[in-house]
């Protein structure tokens, strides 16, 4: 799992950026600041939940911080082109990774409520892994989404 995120950042860096432009049509929309990184945590023992819990919240907000302007960008370009995409597939693949981003980001708010609560545990951490693996399901989803909405701009 760990190879997957150099490779997804390296898609990423092929697909995003704060303006794009495609034939006449120019996405404009705000790039959001990327979210601060905790410090990470050395793991003393198989049952340091609070150490490992930690070091997982930082690779999902890694991956938060490389889809947040993805989905930036699609928001953006659905709202100022939306009408003008005749591709119905197109639609419904933001409406799939819209879909995909509420369930991570619900369960990670819930996740975020019981490490403020002070309730490290393995469920937790697992609760964390599979916030990571949707959030990772989620921007391939987005990137597809992405160059799928950048080819109907492109054919305008």
């Amino acid at each position: 799992m760990k190879i997957l995120i150099p490779l997804f950042v390296a898609m990423l860096i092929l697909f995003v950026g704060s303006v794009e432009t495609m034939a006449q049509y120019t996405v404009k929309y705000d790039e959001p600041e990327p979210a601060a990184l905790p410090e990470a945590k050395k793991v003393k023992s198989d049952t340091d939940w609070e150490a490992r819990v930690n070091n997982k919240e930082i690779e999902v907000i890694q991956v938060l911080n490389i889809i947040n302007p993805i989905a930036a960008y699609l928001a953006a370009g659905f709202e100022q082109f939306g009408d003008k995409i005749k591709d119905e597939i197109v639609h419904e693949e933001w409406v799939d990774t819209q879909e995909q981003l509420t369930k991570a980001l619900t369960l990670y708010e819930t996740c975020k409520k019981q490490i403020a609560a002070g309730k490290f545990d393995k469920k937790l951490f697992l609760n964390l892994e599979e916030t990571w693996q949707l959030l990772v399901k989620t921007g391939v989803a987005g990137v597809r989404t992405k160059q799928m909405f950048d080819m109907q701009l492109q054919r305008l």
